[in-house]
């Protein structure tokens, strides 16, 4: 099934569908499948800090901060970072 928004997936994923699932007593597997923009692209990720171009300390502390969860994270999947915004895209 295909959502307008992140939010409705979200809750159809952690809630509704499991809420459903239990209630009819029904065996279901699930998946979540997410667009490449959801994750962590290491290629991106090693441009910007090659680049020097970044424009400010913000910007660099931000950029070590991704570095830094970069090499705790399994999937890469951006929302689970503590520290994501659409702003730091």
């Amino acid at each position: 099934m295909s959502t307008a928004t992140k939010s409705l997936q979200d809750q159809l994923f952690l809630r509704d569908i499991p809420r459903l699932r239990d209630a009819l007593r029904l065996p279901v597997n699930v998946a979540l499948l997410k667009g490449r923009g959801s994750y962590l692209c290491l290629h991106r990720m090693k441009q910007a800090r090659q680049s020097a171009t970044l424009p400010d300390r913000w910007a660099v502390r931000t950029l070590a901060k991704v570095e830094q969860w970069s090499q705790t994270t399994a999937s890469g999947d951006r929302p689970r970072w503590r520290g994501w915004t659409n702003a730091a895209a």
